[in-house]
């Protein structure tokens, strides 16, 4: 009895059966597949479609945005650094007239107020 449940379960058998029940498996897979219904797939394809132009559509104005609010950026950045080099040049100037200020006489201060502050 042993020999006989021994030669049943020999590599050999058991890889055969491993072949035939795939082969059974694929064989049931092939006659009750359903058929594939292409309209529902072409539907789904056009509704991808139709979110892919969307999002594109949507990138290009977003890519305009950028591009417009970049230019507002470097022109803001310009007056800003034309502001700074005013207000470094006019502090110079009120910097030497106040090194002159130092050395003048009480009618040249009198004068310098009178044109500063027009009294």
């Amino acid at each position: 009895m042993k020999n006989k449940i021994n030669s049943l379960f020999t590599s050999r058998n058991i890889i055969d059966i491993i072949i035939l029940v795939s082969i059974a498996y694929l064989l049931f897979i092939v006659v009750f597949e359903k058929p594939i219904d292409t309209s529902i797939l072409d539907y789904k394809l056009e509704e991808i479609d139709k979110s892919t132009k969307k999002l594109e559509a949507a990138q290009l104005k977003y890519d305009s945005l950028i591009k417009e609010t970049k230019h507002e950026i470097s022109d803001i950045d310009y007056k800003i650094d034309n502001i700074k080099e005013k207000t470094t040049i006019v502090r110079e100037y009120y910097h030497e007239i106040s090194k002159k200020a130092d050395n003048y006489n009480s009618s040249q201060i009198d004068s310098f107020f009178k044109i500063r502050y027009n009294y």
